[in-house]
């Protein structure tokens, strides 16, 4: 997320000289990390099914019985994680003098 603040500047600058609020540059930001922790928290979960079977295949020779009640759970605490991590480089987003960042300072 520092990351794409960072490339981000100028368009965040213009953002908030041309009138946005500082917590709809903020929601946009905080939009971002709850996607990106929605398709990591997919992705972490389907992996570790792929994992387990596989490990449950090699070591024990039988098949692991998975049960999608964790599944919103692990989606959750990805979302909130990323949500947490996302935390420092927002508030670099409050802080952003738009004048400053437009002329290259």
């Amino acid at each position: 997320m520092n990351s794409k603040i960072s490339e981000r500047g100028k368009e965040i600058a213009l953002m908030k000289a041309i009138g946005a609020t500082e917590s709809s540059v903020v929601l946009l930001f905080i939009s971002e990390a709850m996607i990106s922790g929605l398709i990591g928290g997919i992705a972490g979960y389907g992996i570790g099914i792929f994992i387990t079977q596989f490990m449950g295949q090699s070591i024990f020779g039988t098949e692991i019985t998975i049960k999608l009640i964790g599944f919103p759970l692990i989606l959750l605490l990805s979302i909130v994680m990323t949500c947490v991590g996302s935390y420092p480089a927002i508030r670099k987003i409050i802080r952003l003098d738009p004048v400053g960042v437009l002329q290259g300072r």
